[in-house]
Parts: structure tokens; C-alpha cells; sequence
């Protein structure tokens, strides 16, 4: 006959086993990619609402002296939102490795600096419109009297955009994914 403390034992290692399966790790992972995802997509990470895009635009003469304004092609954009690019990127991989489950979570570096802000010295380029962009990464930005950029000359402060950081909610969501998955393998699904 088996006493209870036997029981607890056994029932105790097969959820260690089941803490420690691919599956378990796996089912986090992507849990909180989609976390970040959502905190990209809200607008909103741990520290509340991100910061609006600060309007951009320059003065410019054409060719016949009149005075026009080039607006910014983000102008009214969505923080780390606006091409998706970032969104799309973030991936996600858990495992297990001592008894702990380990998530590694990637996508572009410019998004670990997304999230904890930085400041720069300056000069620094800064695109109005999408063929700026092009232009500047072929090296051919400053030719040709196009003057669609800003040059920032003493640098620029770009505020910290929480969405990798999890709130209380993400972890209780995590924590029932975690419950969900254990439940699943302890009933041999």
C-alpha cells in the first residue's frame, strides 16, 4: 500500500519532468513573444503609454524661391509600430536546462534600444521621407539639393519604450499558459 507521502513524491516528479519538457518551455516562449507583440501593438509596455513620435518637418526654397514644408513620412506614426518591421522580427525560444526554463528572445538590435531609450551626440541623420532613407543607406543622401532630412547637430534623445519588460498581467497570463501546459502533460495530452 502506498502512503500519501509516496504519492506526493511520485505526483512531484512527474510534474519536475513535465516543468523540465520541451513542450512546457516551448508553450512560454511563445507566450511571451506574443506579450511583446501586444505591448508593440497597444502602444503600451510596463511603464504605461508610449511616447508619441515628436513631429518632424523642415523649410526648403525650390527652384523658384518659394518657401515650402516638407513634413516627415512618420508624422503622427505609431512608436515601433509604424513599417511592422520590429513586430514581425521578435522571436522567442525556450528550454530547459537545471530544473529552470529559460526563454532567449531576439529580433533587431535597434529594439533593445527601443525599449531602454538612448541619447546621441549628434550629428545625426534623420530621414523625412522614405526615399531619404534609401538614399542615405546608398550613401547619396547629401547630393543632388533633395532636402528631405533633418541633421540633428547636437544629437537626439529618444525616450525608453518598454514592450520587452512585462506588467503583473503578463504574468499572470504567463503564469496560466505554465498551468495549461503542466495540466496538458500531467493528463497525457
Amino acid at each position: 500500500m502506498i502512503d500519501l507521502s509516496q504519492k506526493i513524491q511520485v505526483a512531484a516528479e512527474r510534474v519536475k519532468r513535465a516543468i523540465e519538457s520541451p513542450q512546457v518551455a516551448r508553450g512560454i516562449a511563445t507566450a511571451y513573444k506574443g506579450l511583446m507583440q501586444r505591448h508593440i501593438a497597444d502602444g503600451a509596455g510596463r511603464h504605461g503609454r508610449f511616447l508619441p513620435l515628436n513631429p518632424l518637418s523642415v523649410q526648403v526654397k525650390d527652384s523658384k524661391g518659394r518657401i515650402r514644408t516638407v513634413e516627415g513620412s512618420r508624422n503622427g506614426g505609431q512608436p515601433l509600430r509604424d513599417t511592422g518591421y520590429l513586430m514581425r522580427s521578435l522571436t522567442a525560444k525556450g528550454f530547459s536546462a537545471n530544473g529552470r526554463i529559460v526563454l532567449m528572445v531576439g529580433g533587431p538590435l535597434y529594439g533593445a534600444y527601443q525599449n531602454y531609450g538612448f541619447s546621441t551626440k549628434g550629428p545625426n541623420f534623420i530621414p523625412l521621407t522614405r526615399g531619404a532613407k534609401r538614399r542615405y543607406s546608398k550613401g547619396t543622401a547629401m547630393m543632388g539639393g533633395k532636402r528631405d532630412f533633418i541633421i540633428a547637430w547636437n544629437g537626439v534623445t529618444v525616450p525608453a519604450r518598454n514592450f520587452i519588460e512585462t506588467t503583473r498581467a503578463d504574468m499572470d497570463e504567463i503564469g496560466r499558459t505554465l498551468f495549461m501546459g503542466l495540466k496538458n502533460l500531467l493528463e497525457g495530452r
